[in-house]
């Protein structure tokens, strides 16, 4: 058996991700989006998460600036085709 406090695989590789997280233009620039990310940090903190993952369009400029502003480094290149 497993001995207790000693880690799983799931233990070890717990991420905590967030897709299409999304802030309305209006409130944009105004500190929204970082209080947004910061609760999801603080949550996945709490969850015991070893890394947080995020996910934007490519052509997202603003949101890939502010992640990296934020910390966040390219990690993981996705490349998509349309099917016919």
């Amino acid at each position: 058996g497993r001995q207790a406090g000693t880690p799983t695989k799931l233990d070890i590789l717990k991420i905590g991700e967030a897709e299409n997280m999304f802030v309305v233009e209006e409130f944009r620039s105004k500190g929204v989006g970082k209080k947004l990310l910061h609760e999801f940090v603080k949550w996945c903190e709490m969850k015991k998460a070893m890394r947080i993952k995020v996910v934007a369009s490519a052509q997202n400029n603003g949101a890939i600036e502010f992640y990296r502003r934020e910390g966040f480094e390219d990690y993981n290149l996705v490349l998509e085709r349309a099917l016919k």
